[in-house]
Order: structure tokens, then C-alpha cells, then sequence
């Protein structure tokens, strides 16, 4: 909880991160390799918060994933979280360093002149 204040904005900042990079190099839309990037990184993100369980003084609770899906116990469970959460960082720096090399766009001049 006392990270929160630190870690929320981080977050924010390094979500945002890609499009101004983006915006600044000229590219007016995502380019597609960088949306499929983007789209398996928020599914790995979704999955390792769904995957992962609490702890109560009463005992433990089973994650929102064991809760949906019985048949995956606490280890399949664990896995599922280690394994997207590195999931999260690697397709976070593929999609930082596409964004970083892909070559800049060239757009046609205006639609229908200058005039």
C-alpha cells in the first residue's frame, strides 16, 4: 500500500512511454507489429494479476483464476504468475525497442491539395 503512491504514476509513465516515442518519431498510428506486441503484453499483465492468490489471517485465498478454472491448483497457479510476469517485461522491452527501430513513415502530402 505505501508503494502504491510510487509505483501507480511509475507505471502510467512507462505505459505512456511508447507513444511518445512513437508521436515524436512522426508515426500517426501504432504499426502492427507493435500493436500485436502490445496486445500480448496485456494479456501476460492480465493473467498474472488474475493468477495470483492472497492471504488472509483466516488463511490463504485462492486466486480469481483457481476460482474460475477448479481444476488449476497452487502450483499450476504460481506458474502461471512467474511465467507471465516475465512474459510482462520482455514483450514491455520488445515493444520499446520496436518502437525505437522501426524505421519512420512517410505519409503521402494532404488529400485534396493545399488550396
Amino acid at each position: 500500500m505505501l508503494s502504491a503512491v510510487i509505483v501507480i504514476p511509475l507505471a502510467g509513465v512507462l505505459g505512456w512511454l511508447p507513444r511518445c516515442i512513437l508521436k515524436k518519431r512522426g508515426f500517426r498510428h501504432s504499426p502492427s507489429a507493435v500493436t500485436a506486441v502490445f496486445s500480448v503484453h496485456w494479456v501476460a499483465f492480465s493473467l498474472s494479476v488474475l493468477a495470483i492468490g492472497g492471504a488472509t489471517q483466516q488463511g490463504p485465498v485462492p486466486s480469481p483464476l483457481s476460482q474460475v478454472l477448479p481444476f488449476v491448483g497452487d502450483t499450476a497457479s504460481t506458474n502461471v504468475v512467474m511465467i507471465s510476469s516475465l512474459l510482462v517485461g520482455v514483450s514491455y522491452a520488445a515493444m520499446v525497442l520496436l518502437v525505437a527501430f522501426l524505421p519512420r513513415p512517410h505519409y503521402p502530402g494532404p488529400v485534396g491539395g493545399t488550396g
